[in-house]
């Protein structure tokens, strides 16, 4: 997962998509925005209750979260052993993505199974390995009441992986599908939002106002 805030690169990182052997595959194909940020709140769905520290949703009950639990990420780890739907990200990266991003941010999700794509995949990765490569190359953050738009989840129930079919208008999808095309080919500018993503499913998010395009690639 990338994560580009005024087209500044501000954490990449392994994740966990959902499963599709249990056909819990993370819904693609579509244009959504982020629907809130929340920290200390609790992710129920069918036979579990999971306390997160960062949950934010953008498709129903679909969305992005930690997962402590969780010893490896990335390569084919969803392909089996993935999540309900949601996108498990490591604690590291994750709170930096809750601290910079912004609520209302579009998201897209699609899958590349091209052969450049699986080239770029890196493979399954311990969570020390991810922790200590995001921290000593982004860095950490130690506020985050600070962030915009933040809501407190402490006490909070959130019904998980239920699809949602709140797809922004088809010009905003285009919009943002051409600026994640165009920062993938390199032929964005300052603002440049992700690159093409490798095997398997991708969402990315996308600020296209003003020329400019914040992004988040998921990738599994």
């Amino acid at each position: 997962m990338w994560f580009y805030k005024n087209g500044s690169l501000i954490v990449d990182t392994p994740v966990v998509t959902g499963n599709p052997l249990k056909n819990n595959e993370t819904p693609y194909g579509g244009v959504w925005s982020l629907k809130g940020k929340y920290q200390k709140a609790t992710l129920k769905g069918q036979g579990y209750a999971t306390p997160v520290d960062y949950w934010m949703p953008f498709n129903g009950g679909v969305g992005i979260h930690d997962l402590q639990a969780r010893y490896y990420f990335g390569g084919t780890v969803y392909n089996g052993a993935g999540s309900h739907g949601c996108i498990n990200t490591p604690l590291a990266a994750v709170s930096l993505i809750y601290h910079y991003i912004d609520t209302g941010t579009p998201v897209i999700v699609y899958k590349d199974e091209s052969e450049a794509a699986v080239s770029q995949n890196t493979g399954m990765q311990d969570i020390g390995s991810i922790t200590a490569y995001i921290q000593s190359t982004y860095g950490t953050v130690s506020n985050d009441a600070s962030s915009q738009g933040t809501d407190s989840g402490a006490g909070q129930v959130f019904e998980t992986a239920q699809a949602a079919v709140d797809n922004v208008d088809e010009a905003e999808s285009d919009a943002a599908y051409q600026a994640v095309s165009q920062a993938s080919s390199g032929q964005a500018s300052s603002s440049g939002a992700v690159s093409q993503a490798s095997s398997g499913q991708t969402a990315s998010t996308g600020n296209t106002s003003s020329g400019s395009a914040d992004g988040l690639e998921v990738q599994r």
